[in-house]
């Protein structure tokens, strides 16, 4: 009961940090995957806020299926850090691009985010993910690295990340 109501405080903190971070959830790209950086150049700045999204969207469904059958913590765990990994670079790349944007533009790209993640959690693939952080009860650093990926978005957000996460945004190279 402690941890199930410790996971939905995290949930409702992060409903109310998440906006800061923005937010959105559609890809540009017609076969659902994200846009390459290289296509960023291209892109509006509600463009890359969705791509964001659709990466927040498509870590979470990773995720899911990489725990879908239920394997122990300590089978995941090297798993499941590695895929954040992955997010947290094809993350920081928008970040990179975001930096570059003026300041309308990076809050447009913020609402963008936003309107994405409010999508998001209205979700089958963020019910799932909910599920399957409440399975790992047990072991809490393992399930602490799980709920890490409800705030995967603020590594497009420099100021954000520096503000919530400065160790993470040294290790990056963010400063």
């Amino acid at each position: 009961m402690k941890s199930t109501l410790l996971f939905y405080g995290i949930v409702s903190i992060s409903v109310f940090l998440l906006p800061s971070c923005g937010g959105n959830s559609a890809s540009s790209d017609p076969d659902g995957g994200e846009a390459t950086v290289a296509e960023n150049k291209k892109m509006t700045a509600d463009e890359m806020g969705a791509a964001v999204s659709s990466l927040y969207v498509s870590a979470m469904g990773d995720l899911n299926a990489m725990l879908q059958d239920g394997p122990t913590a300590t089978e995941a765990e090297p798993k499941v850090a590695a895929l954040k990994e992955e997010y947290i670079q094809k993350l920081v790349e928008y970040g990179k691009k975001r930096d570059e944007l003026g300041e309308d533009e990076r809050s447009k790209m913020d609402l963008a985010i936003r309107l994405g993640l409010n999508d998001a959690y209205r979700d089958q693939v963020y019910t799932t993910y909910s599920e399957v952080v409440n399975s790992y009860s047990e072991n809490m650093e393992f399930r602490n690295l799980l709920t890490s990926f409800n705030i995967l978005t603020q590594y497009a957000n420099f100021e954000l990340l520096k503000q919530q996460e400065p160790d993470e945004a040294r290790r990056l190279g963010i400063e």
